[in-house]
């Protein structure tokens, strides 16, 4: 039953902030475990704020509205340099939201 968390746990860990489409992997790596999570008409069309919003209220946090976590959202995909140093903040609230989620029974 949880065995969808450890893959995305052990996804992330291998990632490097330091790489190129780090940030863009970690994104692919949460949407598929959110999906694994949760209704697929509950998650696969949100983007952006209400994706953002989705994995706040699900994790119980506000990394991703209000923290570095917030390159998940439209930010990540605007081709700007992303600092290694964000990436890395935003690994530790993925892998967070991973371990911590409330998934639908």
């Amino acid at each position: 039953r949880n065995a969808y968390r450890r893959r995305a746990e052990i996804s992330l860990a291998r990632i490097s902030g330091a790489t190129d489409g780090a940030a863009g992997r970690m994104a692919e790596i949460l949407k598929l475990a959110a999906l694994s999570a949760f209704p697929r008409d509950r998650v696969a069309s949100l983007s952006g704020p209400d994706w953002l919003r989705f994995l706040d209220e699900t994790g119980s946090t506000t990394a991703f509205t209000t923290g570095a976590a917030r390159l998940f959202g439209d930010t990540l995909y605007t081709g700007e340099p992303i600092d290694a140093g964000r990436i890395d903040e935003a690994k530790k609230a993925a892998i967070d939201w991973i371990r911590q989620h409330h998934a639908d029974p």
